[in-house]
């Protein structure tokens, strides 16, 4: 295979643990520009990536086995890792990718990537991620600061598909380079 296509690699390592201890990322669907945009090339009969953006994900393209949900392209290394629908799921609600994803790439010799996070993907159902920031009332009477991740196209919807709920609204914006007040600390950058 050429040098400048990058084999496609199936991510098939599951993780069982919960994903309450991961940080989230919200990978961005690579469409707005035409320089970022993924570039599938086939070189002898297989298919490959000859450009991808890191931390974004692909839609698969017209032709490609419908077993395949999509591709994503690891922030922390840049390994293209496949999305099977034998392996992972994705909510339509938040676009939450599940089981959490591993990369499973060896960018050095023996030290598989890092990367592992719960993944939301942004646009899945044709409409962007949105971030809910809300204080949700606990049993005890307390207040916890969550953020909840909604398609949706505008706040008003974002806001409509939280439901109602016994929760202070704070902030609404989108998932992706979204910033929300947080009370006595000046802002939080949420994705």
């Amino acid at each position: 295979m050429p040098d400048d296509i990058k084999p496609l690699r199936a991510s098939l390592e599951i993780d069982v643990r919960a994903s309450g201890n991961l940080e989230p990322f919200y990978a961005k669907l690579d469409t707005e520009s035409k320089e970022t945009e993924w570039e599938f090339r086939t070189a002898d009969g297989r298919m490959g990536v000859g450009r991808a953006v890191p931390g974004t994900w692909a839609r698969r393209p017209e032709g490609v086995d419908d077993r395949i949900l999509g591709f994503f392209c690891c922030p922390n290394c840049r390994g293209v890792s496949i999305l099977l629908r034998q392996v992972h799921a994705v909510n339509d609600r938040n676009g939450q990718l599940s089981p959490d994803f591993r990369c499973t790439y060896f960018p050095r010799k023996r030290q598989q990537c890092p990367f592992h996070r719960r993944v939301h993907l942004d646009r899945w159902n044709h409409k962007p991620l949105w971030a809910c920031a809300v204080n949700m009332r606990q049993p005890n009477g307390a207040w916890k600061p969550e953020i909840h991740i909604v398609h949706a196209e505008t706040e008003a919807e974002a806001w409509f598909h939280m439901g109602r709920g016994d929760y202070q609204r704070v902030a609404a914006g989108r998932a992706i380079g979204f910033v929300a007040p947080e009370a006595g600390k000046g802002s939080i950058l949420l994705a």
